[in-house]
């Protein structure tokens, strides 16, 4: 079986222990997402795909915490994009400075329109800016009958969506296999 790494980042792993998390004997590793970036952490994590499990190792601060989940009892996988690309932002931005250049031209109270106008146009840079170095986000969630493991990446570069969504398909794959196939009936 070929390991395949969907991250990018590197982690420091031998074949036997994810995140110092050890696996069961014959299991093997699949699939890697080094999720760099999580969202709502300062820390980072991993999403592994073994031929017998998907464990989730996550870190924030001085926590580390572990989920894992059979792939036998995983139902379904929900992926939800969140794209920060319209132009509302951009928008809401040329409003924004727009107001300010107003406040400031018209209020004739020296320091206050100044200060009015200058906060708007702040308002008006951080929207900008947001809208054009913002991050899309993507959402991740792995349902079975007991658990859910969640992830949520920031996608700056589009590739976080496709990674998950291929061990998504790995993952069904790998449950395929090792289920038999009951639309095979035997012969009488």
């Amino acid at each position: 079986m070929q390991h395949t790494d969907l991250g990018c980042g590197t982690v420091a792993q031998d074949s036997h222990t994810i995140g110092g998390i050890s696996l069961i004997q014959g299991e093997s590793v699949d699939s890697t997402i080094y999720l760099n970036g999580v969202i709502g952490s300062d820390g980072s994590g991993t999403l592994v795909l073994t031929d017998r499990r998907l464990i989730h190792v996550g870190a924030a601060g001085r926590s580390r915490t572990a989920s894992f989940v059979s792939i036998d009892d995983v139902t379904s996988v929900e992926v939800t994009s969140t794209r920060r690309r319209s132009l509302i932002g951009l928008a809401w931005a040329a409003a924004a400075l727009l107001v300010a250049a107003i406040v400031w031209s018209t209020w004739d109270h020296m320091v206050f329109s100044s200060v009015a106008a200058a906060v708007l146009a702040g308002m008006g840079i951080y929207l900008a800016i947001d809208r054009l170095w913002g991050h899309d986000s993507v959402r991740a969630t792995f349902h079975s009958a007991e658990e859910q493991i969640g992830i949520s990446v920031k996608d700056a570069g589009g590739e976080a969506d496709a990674q998950i969504k291929t061990l998504a398909n790995r993952l069904f794959e790998l449950k395929g296999a090792a289920e038999p196939d009951v639309r095979k009936f035997a012969p009488r």
